[in-house]
């Protein structure tokens, strides 16, 4: 199911200087994760299960797309090194990028630990996408308390 979600697409590679690659996001996985709403403890259980999984001396993060399961920036927590959708300035990516699939594109990755890092980011929230799928349905169809 994963390779039917994304393209991974390596780019820059010159000489070892540079690891920048670009991911391909299917559009219609883009509609699915814009569509299903995450409360605040559901992002912060993502960004904790990646913080868990990265290296203890930084922060990495999930940067989600206002309160939907669509993560707009996987972050590896040291302030220059992260893998984006560009140029949204805050819109809808499907509006952005009005065809074909969402492009992703990594910054300052020198190295293929960090490039490692971030796809096993990506490898997260797209294998956790059909639990935070059936986290949320769970939670609509519970009665308020």
């Amino acid at each position: 199911m994963l390779e039917k979600r994304i393209i991974w697409q390596p780019v820059g590679f010159s000489l070892g200087r540079s690891c920048d690659f670009d991911i391909l996001l299917d559009r219609e996985f883009a509609q699915e994760m814009l569509s299903i709403k995450l409360d605040e403890d559901l992002r912060q259980k993502m960004n904790n299960l990646m913080k868990e999984i990265g290296s203890s001396s930084f922060n990495p993060s999930y940067l989600f797309f206002k309160d939907t399961a669509f993560v707009l920036q996987f972050s590896l927590g040291e302030g220059t090194k992260w893998l984006a959708v560009n140029e949204t300035y805050g819109k809808n990516p499907l509006e952005v990028f009005r065809e074909g699939p969402i492009r992703y594109s990594s910054h300052n990755i020198n190295n293929s630990t960090d490039a490692y890092s971030l796809m096993t980011f990506v490898n997260i929230w797209v294998k956790y996408s059909d639990s935070l799928k059936e986290l949320t349905s769970q939670q609509s169809a519970s009665p308020s308390q």
